[in-house]
């Protein structure tokens, strides 16, 4: 919320959408969303979404991926200090979101080793640099462009990787 609110101060228009993995986050993010004073909308108790909005928190099953279309930007979960894995990015990069991620990825180590190769991912130390990635990013169209192009690409190149594997491990039996 800190990295919109920086965008929003540079006068750009900025959306945050709020995609919890667990719904047992739903409390700690519905008490960061009332401390603050932008409009926000919560998926899952319905009702009328404000016409300004600001937040969308997304916490309801299987619109990940649609919700996910209209993104500029994702940064993943869970990847910057104390935490420790990090989510998938491979819908977002699958989508032609640029990525945003911290530097503890650890479930995902190889996956986010090949997105910032491909040129589809940016990794940030702490979130102050992760608030200075996305302002930059905000304001420099191209650079977002140049990363959808390369996650797509990416995402391309590495599909049916599954099949391929399960096909060598047939082969060596």
């Amino acid at each position: 919320m800190d990295a919109q609110r920086a965008v929003i101060a540079a006068g750009i228009d900025c959306r945050l959408l709020l995609v919890p993995r667990h719904a047992e986050r739903a409390p700690e993010l519905l008490q960061l969303l009332k401390a603050q004073d932008l409009p926000w909308y919560q998926r899952s108790t319905g009702g009328e979404v404000p016409e300004n909005l600001s937040i969308h928190l997304a916490d309801t099953t299987g619109e990940l991926a649609y919700l996910s279309q209209t993104a500029d930007l994702a940064f993943i979960g869970k990847s910057l200090a104390p935490n420790e894995g990090g989510q998938t990015p491979i819908e977002a990069a699958g989508l032609g979101v640029p990525v945003l991620m911290g530097s503890n990825m650890n479930n995902f180590r190889d996956v986010a080793k090949s997105l910032i190769r491909a040129g589809a991912a940016i990794t940030v130390e702490h979130a102050d640099e992760l608030k200075s990635e996305v302002l930059k990013l905000a304001k420099d169209p191209s650079s977002r462009v140049s990363m959808q192009q390369a996650g797509l690409e990416w995402h391309k190149r590495n599909r049916g990787s599954s099949q391929r594997i399960a096909e060598q491990i047939l082969k060596s039996l």
